[in-house]
């Protein structure tokens, strides 16, 4: 078992800065960032910060490297197969009567709705085919991974994805 993470051994004011990163180091889903841009752009203008950045991902990591592809390749290429959002209906099925039920069955919904609707635009616009495996790994890497900023932006800061706090949110952009 592979565990990586930074921890506390006791409670960390708020007022602490762990943690600076530069600007450079930050992939977000911003709209109009000429460092940034990718042949998803076009597609993904009409998008919210969210499906920005999963495309972003997608094309850091599959299409064209990039100062971002180190630390994005860092995250294991599987790590969808074990989310419930992706697992097989069956297996969903054996929640029936539980409260994740619906929601993990609408999450995949969503997932293959988006992927299945939008397919040809993706390979359209890319240099290989977009899988739905590598969709799939980059969304539920922006759901799990990425932070979300008071103003609703989404966007990784290597290092700060590697923090754990509490069940609430703490860690601030």
């Amino acid at each position: 078992d592979r565990v990586i993470g930074w921890f506390a051994k006791e409670d960390i004011s708020p007022s602490t800065t762990l943690l600076t990163a530069p600007p450079s180091a930050i992939l977000h889903g911003s709209v109009n960032d000429g460092d940034l841009s990718t042949p998803f752009d076009d597609f993904a203008a009409e998008a919210d910060t969210f499906t920005r950045l999963v495309l972003r991902v997608i094309h850091h990591t599959t299409f064209e490297h990039t100062s971002y592809t180190p630390y994005l390749s860092q995250f294991p290429l599987d790590y969808f197969c074990d989310n419930p959002s992706c697992w097989p209906q069956e297996k969903i099925d054996c929640l029936l009567g539980s409260t994740l039920h619906s929601s993990i069955k609408a999450d995949a919904a969503d997932m293959t709705a988006f992927f299945d609707s939008n397919r040809s635009r993706l390979n359209a616009t890319a240099t290989n085919s977009v899988t739905f495996a590598r969709y799939a790994w980059a969304r539920l890497l922006v759901s799990t991974r990425a932070i979300e900023s008071s103003a609703g932006a989404h966007f990784f800061c290597p290092g700060i994805d590697m923090t754990n706090h509490a069940v609430s949110s703490n860690a601030n952009a």
